[in-house]
């Protein structure tokens, strides 16, 4: 009984092992023509023809045409030249105006005097090496002192030599020995034409060593009840 058992159970342990082989081979194959592409013609799929394409229908834009194909080339690009920048018209010229109104101030500063009286200030010049100062006749009208500061500092008194109302000038005299004297370089007047640049150095309000500019607006005119 013993032996027959075991027949039974080992041909049915065959029987089971050979459907499982068997089983796995369908599996296998399934697998096989599920996996394996088809390979279908488009027309058929979509059940459309397509037609071949006429070069007369093609509507190609002049644009286009016009696009250069893009460069296969690997050199680098050329190098662009520097941008050339024009000079400032005229800046030489405005530079060589600034630099003589420089050289001016400095020639004749040492000049240009402050005038205080115990009435008021003004400002002057030093006419000549002789002592002279011109000034304005309001600034010493009715002074009973005068005084004279240069633009180093120095102050010395003054005398009144004469005035001129019409004119609004007036004459001063200091004592030459008491400072050294720059005096103003002066020119002739018939030369001067309208528009010309002119420059004035003084000490107006008291603020000294003062510099401007301006032009020459007329010729021949005269103060009022000159």
């Amino acid at each position: 009984m013993k032996s027959r058992y075991q027949f039974f159970l080992l041909f049915g342990l065959l029987v089971f092992v050979l459907s499982a082989c068997g089983g796995l081979a369908q599996v296998g194959l399934v697998q096989q023509e599920v996996l394996q592409p088809v390979e279908v013609p488009a027309d058929e799929v979509l059940g459309l023809e397509t037609p071949a394409l006429s070069t007369d229908e093609v509507d190609v834009s002049p644009s286009l045409e016009s696009i250069p194909a893009p460069s296969t080339s690997n050199s680098a690009p050329a190098a662009q030249a520097p941008l050339q920048t024009a000079p400032v018209a005229g800046f030489e010229a405005i530079a060589a105006q600034q630099q003589a109104f420089i050289d001016l101030y400095n020639r004749v500063n040492p000049a240009v005097v402050s005038i205080t009286t115990d009435s008021g200030q003004g400002s002057g010049f030093v006419y000549d090496l002789e002592g002279r100062v011109v000034t304005n006749n309001h600034v010493v009208e009715g002074a009973r002192a005068v005084f004279v500061t240069f633009a180093d500092g120095t102050t010395v008194d003054a005398t009144i030599l004469g005035r001129d109302p019409g004119s609004d000038l007036a004459a001063l005299q200091i004592d030459k020995r008491e400072v050294a004297l720059t005096a103003v370089p002066l020119a002739s007047s018939d030369a001067l034409q309208v528009g010309q640049i002119v420059i004035a150095i003084g000490n107006p309000f008291g603020l000294a060593n003062t510099m401007t500019t301006g032009i020459i607006s007329a010729l021949d005119r005269m103060f009022p009840g000159a």
